[in-house]
């Protein structure tokens, strides 16, 4: 039985010009890569589901290729680009601030650091996902080396929520915004999914799935693939789609208010 690849993963960017609707990031990560001058640290802020990560590991990869494009881009071929879109290079790393926070953990990451970057690469990257849930402890431990920096390490903080980094910390990282995005390229992304998939569908189906993601690439990308594998893309089961969805999320609320709530 064939399982279905999930459409978010699939369809990932894999050029910086497959990233839609934010120019500026784009043109200042690609700045960076075609003049080989880059932040000992980056900020990379926005609401959940805009690719954040997606961005990281792409301008990773970038930095990382072994045979860049003119425009900036990574090639996707060479052998240091399919080890970051299979998690084994050794210069890049993701880590997960919310499940790892404290002191011990940035000690930890603070000492890859400090090994010089495997395969004759001038850098290694390290990714901090979340990095807005780091404790106090364990952000007051990464003023240091982010003030000093290290020659051969780019780090990049991704969060939701840069208002919870120290101000300390905030004003050393180079920022860069990743925004919500009109409905309009929402739906453009949704066709090309649908053509490559064989899938049939309705504008006014698309329009729908684009205006209930708000903005977030990844919730239409996730609603639309649910959609295509309960039933049809049509105008009359999108509609249901969704109000069953709000319903549920009623539902929801309702269940789990405090029992001294009348």
């Amino acid at each position: 039985m064939q399982i279905r690849e999930d459409f978010t993963k699939k369809y990932r960017p894999k050029l910086f010009s497959e990233i839609v609707s934010q120019d500026l990031l784009v043109r200042t990560f690609r700045s960076a890569v075609l003049k080989d001058k880059h932040p000992s640290a980056w900020l990379v802020c926005g609401p959940y589901g805009l690719g954040k990560t997606t961005i990281a590991r792409l301008y990773a990869k970038a930095v990382l290729c072994d045979s860049l494009e003119d425009n900036g881009d990574p090639c996707n071929q060479c052998p240091s680009c399919v080890a970051v879109d299979e998690g084994r290079n050794p210069n890049y790393r993701e880590e997960d601030a919310g499940s790892h926070s404290g002191v011990d953990a940035v000690g930890k990451i603070l000492e890859n650091c400090r090994y010089l970057p495997l395969d004759d690469k001038p850098y290694k990257i390290i990714v901090l996902d979340e990095c807005h849930m780091l404790t106090a402890q364990g952000q007051a431990k990464l003023l240091k080396p982010i003030e000093e920096g290290f020659s051969h390490v780019i780090m990049m903080f991704l969060t939701t929520d840069p208002e919870k980094i120290k101000e300390t910390i905030r004003s050393r990282l180079q920022r860069v915004d990743v925004v919500p995005t009109s409905s309009d390229s929402i739906v453009t992304l949704l066709k090309r999914i649908c053509e490559q998939e064989n899938l049939s569908y309705t504008d006014y189906s698309l329009e729908a799935i684009a205006r209930n993601a708000k903005g977030h690439f990844r919730d239409a990308v996730v609603s639309l693939q649910q959609i295509a594998f309960t039933g049809e893309i049509t105008d009359s089961y999108v509609d249901n789609f969704f109000q069953n969805a709000f319903s549920q999320d009623i539902i929801d609320i309702i269940t789990n208010l405090p029992k001294d709530v009348e």
